[in-house]
């Protein structure tokens, strides 16, 4: 998952260096969202941005653009 996970960071920092933003949802760089996953991206704040996807029951692994590393939580 972190693969493609990393696929979605590059889209994501390319709209960035396109538009001066993050996207606010992963519609804005043509990738369809499932309620259901398996990754999940929100847009924190103009600087920070997150993506997500649930390893074990209650764990999650989760990608800070801030600190552009994942950290289990």
């Amino acid at each position: 998952m972190e693969e493609s996970g990393a696929n979605y960071v590059l889209k994501i920092e390319e709209y960035k260096e396109q538009y001066g933003v993050y996207p606010n949802s992963l519609a804005d760089i043509d990738i369809e969202y499932k309620e259901e996953g398996p990754l999940h991206y929100e847009k924190k704040n103009d600087t920070l941005f997150i993506i997500w996807f649930g390893q074990e029951l209650g764990e999650s692994k989760i990608y800070y653009s801030d600190t552009k590393k994942w950290d289990r939580y």
